[in-house]
C-alpha cells in the first residue's frame, strides 16, 4: 500500500494568461493522477493532487500588489499561507482518506470553484 500526493496548481483546470506551458504542464498532471488512480488501486495505493491557488510565500511577497490582487479576486479576500497546503497533504496521506483516490483537492479561497 502507499499513496501519492501531486502538487499541481489551479491553473491546470481553468488556464491562465501568458502561462499555457505552466497550465498544460499541471494539467497533464492532474490527468496523470486520475490514471495512475485506476492503475494502482489493485495495489491499495492511493493517488491524488492538490492544485492550490495563490499562495503567499517568501517568493511572492516582493510582487507589486499581490496582496491586493488576492484582494479583489478571492473570496475569501486573500491567498493562501503554505501551512494551508500542507494540512491537506497530511489529510490525503492519512488513514482519514483512506477511500480517496483519483482526487483533485483545491486549497484556493474560492477563487476557483467547480
Amino acid at each position: 500500500s502507499g499513496r501519492i500526493i501531486n502538487i499541481s496548481s489551479a491553473m491546470g483546470t481553468v488556464g491562465g494568461v501568458r502561462g499555457s506551458h505552466y497550465a498544460a504542464a499541471k494539467g497533464a498532471l492532474l490527468a496523470m493522477t486520475k490514471t495512475w488512480a485506476r492503475e494502482f488501486a489493485a495495489w491499495n495505493i492511493r493517488v491524488n493532487a492538490i492544485a492550490p491557488g495563490g499562495v503567499f510565500t517568501n517568493a511572492t511577497a516582493g510582487i507589486k500588489n499581490y496582496a491586493t490582487e488576492a484582494k479583489r479576486r478571492v473570496p475569501m479576500g486573500r491567498f493562501g499561507q503554505p501551512e494551508e497546503i500542507a494540512s491537506v497533504v497530511a489529510f490525503l496521506a492519512s488513514a482519514e482518506a483512506s477511500y480517496v483516490t483519483g482526487q483533485t483537492l483545491s486549497p484556493n479561497g474560492g477563487e476557483f470553484m467547480g
